[in-house]
């Protein structure tokens, strides 16, 4: 299972442990799905179940994008996990270009030859991490 994945669930069986009583939230923690559309599936359901919508006045994609980020740049998450995961979610057609570059640098992962070109496309992502931190994700 992709290690974003398993943040994901990680901090929903945190959740359950802290008295969470929402099915969804259960349903995730409790999940082994490597699809990212049951686990996204899992997060919007529960925001509905604990009413959380009018409190997200941000995209959780783009939250999710920046602890990720984080991270990356601390040593906790690969880069290829990063790209994976802002690939699959925001495809090539997020607003932001960070998000584009970062959803490019997955197909690099794809095209790298060896590991001086993986090397390469893992020192882009930890610039494009950066920059995700600093100058931040409209």
């Amino acid at each position: 299972m992709p290690e974003a994945h398993q943040y994901l669930i990680d901090t929903a069986v945190a959740a359950v442990v802290d008295g969470c009583e929402s099915e969804a939230v259960a349903e995730l923690a409790g999940s082994e799905s490597d699809n990212p559309f049951v686990i996204d599936a899992a997060i919007e359901r529960a925001i509905g179940e604990e009413r959380l919508g009018p409190l997200l006045q941000v995209d959780l994609g783009i939250v999710a994008t920046r602890r990720f980020a984080r991270d990356v740049l601390e040593g906790r998450l690969d880069e290829r996990e990063l790209t994976r995961w802002v690939h699959t979610r925001f495809h090539h057609e997020a607003e932001a270009d960070i998000l584009n570059q970062l959803a490019e640098l997955d197909d690099d992962f794809d095209l790298a030859n060896g590991a001086r070109d993986t090397g390469r496309v893992r020192a882009r992502v930890r610039e494009a991490a950066d920059a995700v931190l600093r100058e931040g994700v409209p």
